[in-house]
């Protein structure tokens, strides 16, 4: 998988406004949703052959809620076949991270 059959796809999609970064094989795209407007970033990794979709700072946890909230991430974690969420509990980011293997297979559009 190459970078720029990526971008094919998103711009097949009708997403134009990315921002590609090739020395890095990473595209960051800007997307809405019902709580704001979040940045994915697509990376391939394993030359190729694994791709990562992550929307960093996708929530932020601090104070007394945050056992409750990582409660809750827990169990959608477990409920959701495909993706994953991370907590850094430096600053209370939390992102979301979907990671395809695709080893010597193919993603198609």
């Amino acid at each position: 998988m190459t970078i720029e059959t990526i971008e094919g796809y998103f711009r097949q999609m009708g997403w134009s406004n990315l921002f590609i970064d090739r020395s890095k094989d990473i595209i960051l795209a800007p997307v809405g949703g019902i709580n704001g407007s979040y940045m994915v970033t697509v990376r391939l990794s394993e030359d190729g052959e694994c791709i990562h979709l992550c929307i960093p700072n996708y929530l932020t946890a601090r104070g007394k809620h945050v056992p409750k909230l990582l409660a809750v991430l827990m169990a959608e974690h477990y409920r959701i076949k495909l993706g994953r969420f991370g907590y850094d509990p430096r600053d209370g980011e939390i992102d979301c991270e979907i990671i395809i293997p695709l080893e010597d297979g193919e993603l198609t559009f």
